[in-house]
């Protein structure tokens, strides 16, 4: 996408936000296609527009909020990036989000390089945002290529309690509860090819 800016829609209740981030995300070279108030509209425009990136407020109106809209766009658009802009940081949250088929999501109280640098991530690399610790990483993208937790011990050189450690946490940062939600989990990211 580097020949052309990165496409953005906007989905917040709030006029003033909306306004707010437009304005961030045009001063980093980003287009805003269009602004949306919610999850309907979201929807709607973002079929309309076609943008790369739809970056969804999760607390808009209910019955039509961000995880709503993300779930219709996941659907509907499969090749948008979405991000959830949310104000809550608890894993509750995250799974909710990931489950809702977006590739990540941004607290509201990040700095403002970090919505440019996530919209940028998610566009460059179409990596989800990746809040795992590089060991996390490995052993979860081993798993999900089919090594049970022992080979990875062996592989790796640690002991099969400390590969169960590391994939729990990695699991529980991310929302996952399986090995399927994990396996979608590396294709979404890039750590598997299809097939």
């Amino acid at each position: 996408m580097s020949s052309r800016s990165i496409r953005v829609l906007i989905a917040d209740d709030h006029a003033v936000v909306r306004a707010g981030l437009r304005m961030l995300l045009e001063s980093g070279g980003i287009e805003v296609v269009a602004e949306a108030a919610e999850g309907g509209e979201a929807v709607r425009l973002a079929e309309e527009h076609r943008p790369d990136v739809v970056l969804l407020d999760l607390t808009m109106p209910p019955g039509q909020d961000g995880i709503w809209a993300a779930e219709q766009l996941s659907r509907r658009l499969p090749q948008a990036r979405l991000l959830v802009l949310t104000m809550h940081d608890d894993q509750a949250v995250r799974q909710r989000v990931l489950q809702a088929g977006a590739h990540g999501y941004v607290l509201k109280q990040a700095p403002d390089a970090d919505l440019v640098g996530a919209i940028r991530s998610l566009c460059g690399a179409a990596t989800p945002i990746n809040p795992l610790t590089e060991r996390e990483n490995e052993i979860l993208q081993l798993i999900a290529q089919g090594y049970g937790n022992k080979e990875i011990g062996n592989l790796l050189q640690i002991s099969v309690k400390t590969v169960e450690t590391h994939k729990a946490h990695g699991m529980q940062k991310l929302g996952l509860q399986s090995r399927a939600d994990l396996v979608r989990y590396a294709l979404k990211a890039g750590l598997l090819r299809p097939g």
